[in-house]
């Protein structure tokens, strides 16, 4: 990283970009900037238009922050990687994907019956994956994508047969199974 290219002037670039896009699209906010690690900047946007921020299961959110970090890359290689929030809506959907990991690591060992999660992104299967890593009695794994892509992650009791693995509740079902059996 170059004199020039300091954290503090990185993250004050990365704040005048995403500004920019967000007035030209019309958004009215503001955006603060934090340094979470060496190799992160983090963007917090605030504005009464969250919702059109964030999009359908983060969407729009997730397109901004790669057009943000294309444009910087593009600037400087060594562009710190740039991660976008509206409204604290990552932090609150990381709660949640934890909390169902959990959830459903206890439904598995209690009924024996693998547990599918909906289609999840790419990160979000990563943290669940790392959430129940540690916890022996069970196994996760993602199956093949769909038709549209997508890939939805699968938590299995340790050791589950082939077979066991096709018994997966799936989202509908889940909501069916009794919660304090």
């Amino acid at each position: 990283m170059s004199v020039q290219n300091t954290p503090v002037k990185m993250q004050q670039r990365a704040r005048e970009k995403l500004e920019q896009i967000l007035t030209m699209l019309g958004f009215a906010c503001s955006v603060e900037t934090f340094c979470d690690t060496e190799d992160e900047i983090l963007l917090y946007i605030e504005s009464p238009e969250a919702g059109g921020l964030i999009g359908r299961n983060g969407c729009v959110l997730d397109a901004l922050q790669y057009l943000l970090n294309r444009m910087l890359h593009k600037e400087d290689e060594q562009a710190l990687h740039c991660t976008i929030d509206v409204q604290r809506y990552r932090e609150r959907r990381k709660d949640q994907l934890l909390k169902e990991a959990f959830e459903a690591l206890d439904r598995v060992t209690r009924h024996g019956r693998p547990y599918r999660f909906a289609p999840l992104k790419a990160s979000e299967r990563k943290l669940v994956h790392r959430a129940l890593e540690e916890h022996r009695e069970v196994e996760t794994y993602s199956e093949p994508p769909d038709e549209y892509g997508l890939k939805r992650l699968v938590v299995c009791p340790a050791g589950a047969s082939k077979e066991n693995r096709e018994g997966a509740d799936s989202p509908e079902v889940q909501n069916s199974l009794p919660r304090g059996s």
